[in-house]
């Protein structure tokens, strides 16, 4: 096989390796935007941290209840004061409640 008959077989796989992402990618849109509307149809307040306690995003729901406008920046602001950035504005769950799970309860 010479060197452009090899090319052109290259880009020809790169060509279907993009749009097989393309494709993964439309799919992976979909899907989040379908868990986007399922959470921001639930009447209850969801939130979800990572494993430090940082605040990762929420509904809309409880964005009311914290006074946030806009979902799409939640997650950086409510990291970024988290961890200390911007501490004049903590952002803080409303009504959250630690629970102690104990034995017999």
């Amino acid at each position: 096989m010479d060197f452009f008959t090899r090319l052109a077989q290259l880009i020809g796989e790169m060509g279907m390796a993009r749009i097989e992402l393309l494709e993964s990618n439309d799919r992976l849109s979909n899907s989040r935007n379908m868990l986007s509307t399922i959470i921001n149809s639930i009447p209850q307040s969801i939130f979800w941290k990572d494993r430090e306690s940082v605040y990762l995003g929420c509904n809309r729901v409880f964005a009311r209840q914290a006074h946030i406008d806009d979902l799409d920046g939640i997650a950086a602001r409510m990291i970024s004061t988290s961890r200390g950035v911007a501490r004049s504005r903590k952002v803080t769950a409303p009504n959250e409640t630690r629970h102690s799970w104990k034995k017999g309860d």
